[in-house]
């Protein structure tokens, strides 16, 4: 586990010590312009490291059963367009259009902050291995006393090999997206224990070069 989070720590680090060693070399030469497209290089890199360290971190929590959840009703609709919101710009880089099916009465009582979480993850890697132009469908509904989420995506999909180490600890695979996206393999291993601290879970079914679909199933009402 350690050897996997090293190798995922080193790269982006690399191409932070890259860019400032050009920069360190050549800053007077730049024009404004280049500075600028430096920056927001690494201003971006230094963005995903900081999200990978407090997914890991809360992680970590979750491992020492320290995380206390903060249940309280909320509209699923809402939840699932905020979760959605900070993911925009990268679906709209990739001209990706995102449907969000669901009742807007439908209520739930969960930790919001968390199972925001998992939706940004499942959202966030929907768009990473979707195709430009494809399209990205959220579904909220109720099933009985459970709360059902899905997010559906016409991307790349997932050989039945590796669906079964998705959410093994000792078997990170981080895959680089459509466009060349990063990622560290975590994401999804921390949504599977959100999840189950919720008493809840996470279903997958998809296939190679059919897009995927992940479902979430959790109470609607926790005690």
């Amino acid at each position: 586990f350690i050897t996997i989070l090293s190798h995922d720590l080193r790269s982006p680090f690399q191409g932070l010590l890259g860019i400032t060693k050009i920069l360190e070399s050549n800053f007077n030469s730049f024009s404004d312009n280049e500075k600028q497209f430096y920056i927001s290089q690494i201003n971006s890199t230094l963005n995903k490291l900081y999200s990978f360290l407090e997914q890991l971190l809360l992680w970590g929590k979750i491992q020492k059963n320290g995380l206390v959840l903060n249940y309280e009703t909320c509209y699923v609709n809402e939840l699932i367009a905020e979760s959605l919101s900070p993911l925009t710009i990268s679906a709209e880089k990739k001209k990706i259009s995102i449907e969000l099916v669901c009742d807007k009465e439908l209520v739930a009582a969960v930790d919001k902050e968390r199972i925001s979480i998992v939706l940004r993850n499942l959202i966030s890697n929907a768009i990473k291995f979707s195709p430009v132009g494809s399209k990205v469908s959220i579904y909220g509904n109720e099933l009985n006393d459970d709360l059902i989420m899905a997010v559906v995506d016409e991307g790349v999909g997932i050989s039945e090999e590796y669906i079964n180490k998705l959410f093994k600890l000792d078997e990170i695979i981080s895959s680089i997206g459509t466009d060349g996206e990063l990622g560290s393999g975590m994401g999804l291993i921390l949504c599977n224990d959100i999840l189950k601290k919720h008493n809840g879970k996470i279903i997958v079914d998809s296939k190679e070069g059919k897009g995927s679909t992940f479902t979430i199933t959790l109470p609607k009402i926790n005690q």
